[in-house]
């Protein structure tokens, strides 16, 4: 058990001293990584691998040492913001970018060592088209993912940058909620033709929202939000990757009506969750895409 006499004041340093010391020392690892969550493992541990082969590392996911059940664990991004200014090349944290990537709310800097997904979350990356197009090859050569969530993509950009720029401004004009809603689309998804008719259903609800919203925001923020936001890699086709990843797929509950995972089913019918999981994180591809090159690279610049 372990003491918790010390003061809150410098509770994160302990901790963070403690994970790195359990880490390094007693388990001859190289680094003490420290998580949003358990299922985050399956994501970062490749991610690494691939960056440094020989790196070895322990990860930990629950800030309340004396927790003898789940229910009593601390995580998530809030928690892992926590350490931000206790990392080193021996004590490190990795998390979703959310929004705040593209909004620059991180509260982390150059000198901390905090990696991020460059996109929204874990479940995007998931999403990207090389990952999907091999996941629909091993379920059916029949369905083209790339070119359904890249005609996907396209069409939800201007409402995606509306979403976004509301919540800059914190206007409540458009909240990310409404913004989530007009993305659904039907369940079971009509996959004929790459899904196009989903898409022909979809379009003049997103076009006529995007027609409300120009009338509320000057063209000239909503052209250098664009700008911003382009340098950071959202364009039209990328959009899905800045997206909640909730909104996508539910890596939790497969079976929970979300386009990816929807399609995947009637592509394959219902998979045991295991064999579905294991499919979908065996075709992570660690190359071909700015999102995950930029953070393959930021590990290697930042630990080699």
């Amino acid at each position: 058990m372990v003491n918790t006499s010390y003061n809150p004041s410098n509770e994160y340093t302990y901790i963070s001293s403690y994970f790195k010391n359990e880490a390094t020392i007693v388990l001859q690892q190289d680094a003490a990584i420290y998580l949003e969550g358990e299922d985050d493992v399956f994501f970062w541990k490749p991610v690494l691998a691939n960056a440094l082969p020989n790196f070895k590392v322990e990860f930990y996911f629950n800030s309340n040492l004396e927790a003898t059940e789940n229910v009593e664990n601390r995580s998530g991004s809030g928690e892992c913001s926590k350490f931000f200014q206790y990392t080193d090349q021996q004590f490190i944290v990795c998390i979703d970018s959310d929004y705040k990537y593209l909004l620059e709310k991180h509260t982390f800097n150059h000198n901390n060592f905090v990696f991020q997904t460059y996109t929204y979350s874990i479940e995007n990356h998931y999403c990207q088209v090389f990952n999907l197009e091999n996941i629909a090859t091993q379920l059916s050569g029949s369905f083209n993912f790339d070119t359904f969530i890249t005609a996907y993509s396209i069409l939800i950009y201007e409402l995606f940058i509306f979403s976004v720029l509301s919540l800059k401004k914190e206007d409540g004009i458009f909240s990310l909620k409404q913004f989530e809603m007009l993305l659904k689309i039907n369940h079971p998804v009509d996959l004929t033709n790459d899904g196009s008719n989903e898409l022909n259903r979809l379009t003049p609800i997103v076009n006529a929202k995007v027609a409300e919203l120009e009338n509320q925001y000057d063209p000239q923020e909503i052209t250098n939000l664009k700008q911003s936001l382009n340098l950071k890699g959202v364009t039209r086709e990328t959009t899905y990757l800045f997206i909640k990843g909730h909104s996508l797929i539910d890596l939790e509950k497969i079976n929970r009506p979300k386009i990816v995972n929807s399609v995947n089913r009637q592509l394959k019918g219902v998979l045991p969750k295991n064999q579905y999981l294991e499919i979908l994180r065996n075709q992570l591809c660690f190359n071909d895409y700015w999102q995950i090159e930029k953070l393959i690279d930021d590990i290697k610049v930042k630990l080699c």
